[in-house]
């Protein structure tokens, strides 16, 4: 497909042309996935997601049973007003939707699970459960 704007005598199509040149097609699929760092310490189990463009109402994270499941869903907001200011050429920041699941480790403290949101960057940190300390067991005389 060629992208041209209407120019006059200002040898503009040219140029336009070169830039736009091997860009994908308008309407071309992008597949988005957030890039994640996942890592162990001794307090627990970490993620990081890199999430540009994103705000926190967009990101959805639940935990059932020992499945980590981090959803996002950004819909563009197209307002009439954006349209009327002109011609869109290359649309690659429509949506960003995905989803991830991680199976959580037995040692893993589900109910623990804490979130923040900064910047575009998206912290999750799961700490470990207590182990299980012995339990003495009292011995009573019976009469």
């Amino acid at each position: 497909m060629r992208y041209a704007l209407q120019t006059k005598n200002y040898g503009l199509d040219s140029m336009v042309d070169s830039f736009f040149r091997g860009l994908p097609e308008l309407g071309a699929s992008t597949t988005q996935r957030a890039a994640m760092d996942v890592w162990e310490s001794e307090q627990g189990y970490h993620i990081e997601a890199e999430l540009p463009g994103v705000s926190e109402k967009d990101v959805a994270i639940e935990v059932v049973n020992r499945t980590l499941s981090i959803t996002v869903k950004k819909e563009e907001q197209a307002t009439e007003e954006k349209e009327k200011e002109g011609k869109y050429y290359v649309r690659e920041r429509r949506n960003m939707n995905f989803s991830r699941t991680f199976t959580l480790p037995d040692s893993a403290d589900t109910e623990q699970v804490k979130a923040k949101f900064s910047n575009g960057l998206l912290f999750i940190d799961i700490p470990r459960k207590e182990e299980a300390q012995p339990k003495k067991i009292q011995i009573t005389l019976e009469n």
